[in-house]
């Protein structure tokens, strides 16, 4: 699974950062071009001894195969449906069989060798069946369960990354929301999927299936494995009939249905034989599908051959649908995706999200074909499905582009580090959505780079390959990976895996370079200065750079204790020394060198991309003019990053040579990346060199003709500079039919910084025209606006929020926007108490008052009814 953790789901505590694959939350605002490093104060952390030691589920009766045929109440909601299972006993004889199955209406249960009906009892989440006699480990024995699903009627609470647990959700269900497609669709882990079928709703349990659904015969359908057939119906339906013959935990299975057009493509294996892929999406996004999905045969290819194992499912398909409530979902052979993956041509063009899409193809190896045995070992499936990520970037993009990414998962890690310091692997949840977060996913992926480095390139692919094979269609815990790494390196690791895996926190270090004139000894003291009782000491094993004018040394070192001094032989200083110089130690690091070793380090594109990065951060940090030509020679750097971050730094200097100008203004106008063409214009506009400059109407041609958005944002943005009446008409062009967030919150930057009161008109427009993450966008900027006005607009506002809140916000974090507004419009009214509208300012306090108490009457987040009582 990939998670996206929202930052305003973070800023009202609803969310933690984190899910399949966690990237760093992006910081509204913020044009920083640098990673950002942070140094974590130290934690005083008391370990409480775990109150609770989690296993597996025991198995007692194996589920062998389930047959679903199901068809849809869309009227109310309701999923019926008949479930005949086969079962055997997993080893010890029994007559009883425990069914997870929660919120249903059970009909009837039926043994279906006689027909004849079943005793059971059910207290609405498990089913306790009576077999009808004994059954050994060498029988089966096969039932068939008729029931109604009820998913909006169980109350199910939802977690950090997976922000609802009720299986199946129905979208726009009676078509009433004009514009918004009516869709079905299912989403299981870690144990959601009994909500809508009974099985045994565990990660150690496997079953084949066959799905026979039943829908409209103008909907298309997608579940697990391949279309048999479809069958048609004369009442305008249509079943059609999916079936899975390898077999994989239950909550893998999936179910989707509704409006959507399917984009055909297909994948050769290496025997010449073509597996079908299919690209779901919903009509106006159709046109778009292989700009999206196209790069799933190549990532096919690459993943078979990486792993040596050949991709095992029947086929792959792919799927978009609207409110799904995490990021997307590895079911097998049937990905699903939140609708963030709705994209255009133009959008594509600043951002495609083949992390996410590499994130659930590595899944079907490290997740689906060998699975977790319980959620404890959840990071057997999400730390390599991130890694996965880092993989494909690596192939595709280079080093840069992957440590890049590996960077910015770090990150999310370390801010999740503030506030919360787990073992990777832990037995002490109480809830398995706990364990999605951004240790399982951020800091499990790092810990995957490390083991490479520690054992090689060879030994790292060819231990994946055995533990693929000799644990294939099997559920594992972290102990076989380890087993499995041993075995191929000949090495024990239990040293790694205990301090890595099994123990909280992460190294900091301290490192320090010092040159001995006396032993022309070259020195570098390193220490481990984190608190040793709430993270081990580690044993780090790293490589040490030393460059010299003519030269290059390498030594490889091993760090085992709280300080170590490290020697090397060093006639003459050298012109640089870099500590893990390939950058693959997850640590926090403090390191002090001369100026000159920065200013070395930022312009040689041969270090590692942390290197230059890190350089970066330091210049931003510690900026002088006389380090200007270094930023100009940055420019040079062949990755986009690193050529972005040094226009940055060149930003705070008061000119631009000739030279850094044309190399800016080819940037400006022929950059394919989107990222430093836009800071390229931004550094242009502001006419630091007057013959290379940006014309107004320049500026205005890529505002409003250029294919990218971020383009257009930043031309708006140095439009604003020159012509500022142009600008504002682009900018409410923009907010009002711009499908763009980068560009909307340019234009809304704009026009908020004007503190003009008939700018609120045209953000309510576009907030009423909107939903999802536009939406609460919009939210953000009518409130920002909002904050620069006197109190009179405040009616306004409140009239805005009547209205808004005639219907019902299902999503959230939208509510959470709103709420904001109705905290801005209660304090300023309570500043405002006493004025000579105190009458007519009573009148408003009592409206806002009224629609407080209604909204907190109704929320049904804790959190969110918390923040509301807090504006009485």
């Amino acid at each position: 699974m990939k998670q996206f953790a929202f930052l305003f789901l973070l800023a009202a505590g609803m969310l933690n950062v984190g899910c399949k694959s966690q990237r760093s939350a992006r910081t509204y605002h913020d044009i920083s071009p640098v990673i950002e490093y942070i140094a974590l104060d130290t934690l005083e952390i008391t370990p409480e001894p775990p109150t609770i030691r989690r296993q597996a589920k025991a198995k007692v009766n194996d589920l062998i195969h389930t047959r679903l045929d199901i068809s849809f109440d869309w009227k109310n909601s309701h999923l019926n449906g008949k479930a005949t299972m086969t079962f055997k006993p997993y080893f010890y004889p029994t007559n009883r069989l425990l069914l997870d199955a929660k919120g249903m209406t059970v009909h009837q249960i039926i043994n279906t060798a006689d027909n004849s009906p079943l005793e059971y009892t059910y207290d609405g989440l498990v089913i306790d069946i009576q077999l009808p006699k004994t059954y050994s480990r060498f029988e089966q024995y096969t039932l068939a369960i008729d029931y109604t699903a009820r998913p909006n009627e169980f109350e199910a609470n939802g977690g950090n990354a997976i922000t609802d647990n009720k299986g199946l959700y129905f979208v726009n269900p009676d078509s009433s929301i004009v514009g918004k497609p009516t869709q079905v669709w299912s989403q299981g882990q870690p144990e959601a999927n009994s909500v809508w079928f009974p099985t045994i709703d565990s990660p150690n349990e496997r079953m084949t299936q066959e799905v026979f659904i039943r829908v409209r015969q103008d909907f298309q359908t997608l579940s697990n494995g391949t279309l048999v057939y479809s069958n048609y119906h004369d009442d305008n339906t249509r079943t059609d009939y999916w079936k899975q013959d390898l077999p994989h935990p239950p909550y893998l299975t999936m179910i989707a249905a509704g409006d959507f057009l399917a984009a055909q493509d297909q994948w050769t294996r290496g025997d010449g034989s073509t597996m079908p892929l299919s690209y779901y999406l919903e009509r106006d996004y159709a046109p778009y599908a292989w700009q999206i999905f196209g790069n799933t045969p190549e990532m096919l290819t690459f993943y078979s051959e990486l792993l040596g194992v050949e991709y095992p499912w029947e086929k792959y398909a792919q799927i978009v649908v609207r409110d799904y409530v995490s990021g997307a979902m590895e079911n097998t052979s049937a990905v699903l995706f939140g609708d963030f993956m709705n994209m255009t041509d133009r959008e594509l063009l600043d951002e495609n999200h083949e992390d996410v899409i590499a994130h659930e193809l590595f899944h079907h190896w490290f997740g689906d074909w060998v699975t977790c045995k319980d959620w404890s070992h959840l990071p057997l499936n999400e730390s390599f499905a991130t890694y996965g990520e880092y993989l494909w970037f690596e192939y595709k993009y280079g080093r840069d582009a992957a440590d890049l990414h590996g960077a910015q998962s770090a990150v999310g890690y370390l801010r999740e580090a503030q506030f919360k310091r787990k073992p990777l692997i832990r037995y002490d949840w109480e809830d398995p959505d706990e364990l999605f977060d951004a240790h399982s996913y951020n800091k499990g992926g790092r810990i995957l780079h490390m083991l490479r480095a520690e054992v090689g390139d060879s030994a790292f692919f060819r231990a994946l390959n055995h533990y693929l094979v000799s644990n294939a269609l099997s559920d594992v815990e972290t102990e076989q990976l380890r087993l499995a790494f041993e075995h191929v390196s000949g090495r024990d690791l239990k040293w790694f895996f205990d301090q890595w895996f099994f123990s909280p926190g992460h190294p900091e270090l301290s490192i320090n370079y010092f040159y001995n004139d006396e032993t022309r000894e070259q020195q570098v003291v390193i220490a481990q200065t984190h608190d040793t009782d709430q993270a081990p000491l580690y044993t780090l094993h790293a490589e040490v750079m030393l460059v010299f004018d003519d030269s290059l040394i390498t030594r490889n070192v091993t760090i085992d204790s709280s300080e170590v001094l490290l020697r090397f032989n060093s006639e003459t200083p050298p012109l640089w020394v870099g500590f893990d110089s390939q950058r693959v130690l997850l640590a926090e690091r403090n390191e002090q060198k001369p100026r000159s070793w920065w200013q070395w380090q930022l312009t040689e594109p041969s270090l590692a991309f942390l290197d230059r990065s890190d350089a970066l951060a330091y210049f931003n940090d510690h900026y002088e003019p006389e380090d200007y030509p270094f930023f100009e020679r940055a420019l040079e750097d062949p990755f986009w990053y690193v050529q972005r971050g040094a226009m940055y730094l060149i930003n705070q200097a008061d000119s631009l040579s000739d030279l850094a100008a044309q190399r800016v203004m080819a940037f400006a106008r022929r950059q394919q990346n989107t990222e430093t063409r836009a800071e390229a214009i931004r550094l242009l506009s502001r006419k630091l060199n007057p013959k290379y400059t940006l014309s107004a109407e320049e500026l205005e041609r890529l505002a409003v003709n250029e294919r990218s958005y971020r383009v257009n944002a930043a031309a708006l943005t140095g439009l604003s500079k020159v012509n500022p009446s142009r600008a504002t008409t682009l900018a409410l062009e923009h907010i009002a039919g711009s499908q763009s967030d980068e560009v909307v919150e340019h234009a809304a930057d704009w026009l908020i910084e004007q503190e003009n009161p008939v700018y609120l008109d045209a953000f309510e427009r576009r907030l009423f025209a909107s939903t999802g993450v536009m939406r609460y966008r919009m939210l953000q900027y009518y409130n920002a606006l909002l904050q620069t006005l006197p109190s009179g607009h405040y009616y306004s506002a409140m009239s805005m929020l009547e209205t808004l809140f005639e219907q019902p916000i299902a999503e959230g974090w939208v509510r959470y926007a709103a709420y904001l507004v109705l905290g801005e419009v209660r304090q300023r009214l309570s500043a405002s108490a006493g004025s000579s509208s105190g009458e007519a300012l009573a009148e408003l306090d009592s409206r806002s008052q009224a629609l407080t108490e209604r909204l907190i009457q109704e929320e049904q987040n804790a959190r969110l009814r918390n923040m509301l009582t807090g504006f009485r």
